[in-house]
């Protein structure tokens, strides 16, 4: 049995080809092939072929590609058969080297063995060996997120195995043969370095040390005009031994006759997933791709439909500009765990890397955004000396390295829209999750997730996960009425679920009834430094004055809906400008609005606000008294509490 996948996919068995079928049929072999003798599982093959965008019955449809390919494979029911049901999905029983990728790999590594003993010769050839098994770009024509990641990472090793053999070459005195496919090769990568070094090499060895110069004042300024950053440490190096003529006596002397005359290939400008596969003298594979995502909640729970809509808008497929999507919602809501979640998922349709930050900082202090473009540019591969001084100058430069990439960027706890455009990339194969609580204005998002409270069904569901089935088992209605004085907050949900589990001795009802009282229940909602307060605390530091006020003077007063008529008697103003800042809580997500006109806290927040006002809004009042007042004919009349609010 033999698979081809470095170019179109091709299955073989006794010698004869075997069709492998129509595109989704490859994407499934594929996925198989790569992981030759290794069971995969049935849901990693329907992500595999499809990603989020699932046809119906997609279980159905992957058993029917199996039962198609095993028809394909072994029309004569005599061979023993290849592919093999195992557990929870199949497996493809075919050595390594009957795939050709997975044979250019073992190659690879014997390269490097026969480098590292001193054998270059040897290395020479195990590399064109390997080159040779290319028949065009790789995994042509297959769909599917699995096939696109491999695709890259499979045309990042052919350029760095081209790169590496010609390397060889110049090393080996060979460095004539090696100049044409080196010029190519840097027209193809103008901005990669490590071929224009072997071209400056290659021309010193052929006796061509002014090209070589020339070479690389043209590659300086090529940089600085397209990157803004100069040469990196190893060119300029290069090129100070160039003028001293000190590159040793092999690279600066003559040339030899090549033993085996083989044209090197060249590779498709592919920036992708990056593959150090042989550490030969002279050649510096690029490194491993940033992968800074924080692991997500191993108990997560919940949120199934807003999971595969955000995985579907950071892998749609064609788009033409970046996918940039928010996730926005009160403080507790689970933001930051469900982007956590898809990120991880959608990994695969990222091969060149991810990247994190949390720009609300450790302690709640905004982390600057110079410093997180530096860190994300150090993370890409620049030098911390090529990194500009100014913030625009590095978001520019970043916009740079990104181009041509597939990278997600995940933002956590962004608050200014102004600063978010820092970090937005140019060019559409990278994507953008941002999280926030407060409305971010004129954002040129692909979509928009906003979170709200569990349902009942999911609250009881984090509970189980957290606390244990049995015990909400034994005491069901005593967890749904801790879930129910927790207003279904996730963060409030999880600590009080958390308790439990730390306390197996305590029961669910004891918890339930100290929640009960509204005066002590963010006291209980804490544990071991998470708390509720804590979410709220930065919600709230960046209202203003007048926000603050609003909150201490409604929140005493308010039942379970306050019309927009009678929190402007309440806050004292005419309805226009009642109006306005109400909404301007509901953007900082700590007011909602059911319908127009009309108002609502969620049961935790305002729990909060009468913590932080000792329960009465006229100390409040204060702030709001220079503020007009309302007019005769905008007060329909008293509410119930209006007096008191007053």
């Amino acid at each position: 049995m033999r698979i081809v996948v470095l170019g179109a996919v091709h299955m073989y068995r006794g010698g004869r080809e075997v069709p492998a079928g129509p595109p989704q049929r490859q994407a499934m072999l594929v996925a198989l092939a790569l992981r030759a003798g290794h069971t995969v599982a049935l849901a990693d093959l329907v992500d595999a072929v499809w990603g989020q965008n699932l046809p119906n019955g997609p279980v159905a449809t992957i058993r029917t590609y199996a039962w198609q390919l095993r028809r394909s494979i072994e029309s004569d029911p005599s061979v023993p058969s290849v592919l093999l049901s195992s557990g929870d999905g199949y497996r493809l029983a075919v050595p390594g080297a009957g795939v050709d990728a997975l044979r250019a790999e073992s190659l690879v590594r014997r390269a490097a063995r026969e480098r590292g003993a001193g054998r270059a010769e040897e290395a020479r050839e195990l590399l064109i060996e390997a080159l040779a098994l290319w028949h065009g770009h790789s995994l042509s024509g297959v769909p599917g997120p699995y096939a696109y990641g491999q695709r890259a990472r499979l045309e990042e090793l052919r350029l760095t195995l081209v790169e590496e053999r010609l390397a060889l070459d110049v090393h080996l005195g060979d460095a004539s043969s090696a100049l044409p496919p080196l010029a190519e090769l840097t027209r193809a990568h103008p901005l990669r370095e490590q071929p224009q070094a072997l071209l400056m090499r290659a021309l010193c060895a052929t006796g061509r040390r002014a090209e070589a110069l020339a070479s690389f004042t043209a590659y300086r300024v090529r940089m600085a005009e397209e990157l803004g950053i100069g040469p990196g440490p190893e060119l300029t190096g290069l090129h100070a031994r160039i003028l001293r003529d000190d590159l040793g006596p092999r690279v600066a002397g003559g040339n030899r006759t090549p033993r085996q005359s083989v044209p090197a290939q060249t590779a498709t400008p592919v920036r992708s997933g990056r593959v150090s596969p042989v550490g030969m003298q002279g050649v510096h594979p690029p490194t491993r791709p940033p992968a800074q995502l924080p692991p997500a909640p191993a108990d997560f729970t919940g949120r199934d439909a807003e999971t595969a809509r955000l995985c579907g808008l950071l892998t749609s497929a064609d788009r033409p500009v970046p996918a940039i999507v928010s996730v926005t919602g009160m403080a507790g809501t689970g933001k930051t765990a469900l982007t956590l979640r898809a990120a991880h998922r959608v990994r695969s349709a990222y091969p060149d890397g991810q990247l994190y930050a949390d720009l609300s900082g450790r302690q709640g202090t905004p982390t600057g955004p110079a410093a997180v473009l530096a860190t994300f540019l150090r993370a890409l591969g620049v030098a911390a000396a090529d990194i500009p001084d100014g913030v625009d100058d590095r978001s520019r430069l970043m916009r740079s390295v990104l181009d041509g990439r597939r990278v997600l960027i995940v933002l956590d706890d962004v608050h200014d829209p102004a600063e978010l455009a820092l970090f937005l990339p140019g060019s559409a194969g990278s994507g953008v999750a941002v999280t926030h609580r407060t409305g971010l204005a004129g954002l040129p998002v692909s979509g928009r997730i906003d979170l709200g409270m569990f349902r009942r069904e999911e609250s009881l569901a984090l509970f189980r996960a957290v606390a244990g089935s049995d015990r909400v088992d034994r005491e069901h209605a005593a967890a749904l009425a801790v879930a129910e004085s927790c207003g279904h907050l996730p963060l409030a949900v999880r600590i009080a679920a958390s308790r439990m589990a730390a306390r197996p001795g305590r029961r669910i009802s004891d918890l339930a009834l100290r929640l009960a009282d509204e005066r002590r229940r963010l006291k209980e909602l804490r544990l071991d430094g998470l708390t509720v307060e804590a979410a709220f605390d930065a919600s709230y530091r960046r209202l203003s004055a007048d926000q603050v006020a609003a909150m201490g003077v409604l929140a005493p007063v308010a039942g379970p809906d306050v019309s927009l008529t009678a929190a402007a008697i309440a806050l004292r103003m005419a309805e226009d400008a009642a109006e306005d800042l109400l909404e301007s809580l509901v953007d900082a997500a700590l007011l909602q609005t059911p319908r127009a006109g009309s108002y609502r806290f969620h049961d935790l927040v305002r729990c909060y606000a009468l913590q932080q006002t000792g329960g009465t809004g006229e100390a409040t009042l204060r702030v709001l008294r220079g503020l007009p007042h309302p007019s005769p004919q905008s007060v329909a009349g008293p509410w119930p509490g209006a007096e008191s609010a007053r």
